[in-house]
């Protein structure tokens, strides 16, 4: 079976990016590996471990995400879609490739930040990145607004 990676940051893009991917692995007959990655955490400084107050909510964020792939993952099903979902934590481009090399996935589907100048100067564009340096053929899906 081929394996399709489908990376979403739970914008409301994402619902056109799951579409979307669903259509493919449909007509591909693939498996979709639904992937959302966190930020390391971000209190983390060397040895110090960020306060518990912190700890707490990063992990109910977590645990929010968790819920929502999980809940995505079972709408996809419904539509006779094998479906696997994961949050990862890590660089964005770094562990969409990686979970991507690791499932041996034919194709990633992304879709397009919409981040001003500033950042994509500064921070760059997970979109880019990924397509700049995967081994498989990368779809992005643009936002509605920007077709």
């Amino acid at each position: 079976m081929k394996n399709i990676l489908v990376a979403i940051d739970f914008s409301d893009h994402s619902t056109e990016i799951i579409s979307r991917s669903v259509e493919i692995a449909k007509a591909f007959k693939a498996k979709i590996f639904l992937v959302h990655v966190a930020d390391p955490n971000p209190f983390f400084i060397g040895s110090e471990l960020e306060p518990q107050m912190f700890q707490i909510q990063r992990e109910e964020e977590l645990d929010r995400k968790r819920n929502e792939l999980q809940a995505i993952a079972k709408v996809v099903s419904e539509k006779d879609v094998e479906i696997e979902n994961q949050l990862l934590m890590g660089v964005p481009v770094t562990s969409i490739l990686d979970k991507a090399e690791e499932i041996a996935a034919f194709m990633i589907i992304i879709g397009k930040e919409s981040h001003g100048f500033f950042y994509r100067t500064f921070m760059g564009s997970t979109s880019e990145g990924v397509v700049s340096r995967s081994n498989c053929p990368v779809l992005v899906i643009p936002r509605v607004d920007e077709e």
